[in-house]
């Protein structure tokens, strides 16, 4: 959306770090395919981090969620 505001280094860390744990930088930067570097800058504030990736970062967290209901509901069975 054009109205929305940037995603901040704090905003896209504390995501990043629920999807993939405390060593979260390598796998953010494997799953939405950019160098490590990036990821260092974009948690930094030191680049602005492109909307896309606000919706990359929202699919994947969406997914994983469904990946774990399922989980869920197998060991409720």
């Amino acid at each position: 959306m054009a109205d929305e505001k940037p995603l901040s280094g704090e905003k896209f860390e504390g995501v990043c770090e629920l999807l993939w744990g405390p060593s979260w930088k390598g796998e953010a930067a494997r799953a939405l395919k950019v160098a490590d570097r990036t990821i260092y800058r974009w948690a930094g504030d030191e680049f602005s981090i492109p909307a896309g990736i606000r919706t990359e970062l929202a699919a994947i967290c969406r997914k994983r969620s469904a990946e774990l209901i399922k989980a869920a509901e197998r060991l409720e069975k």
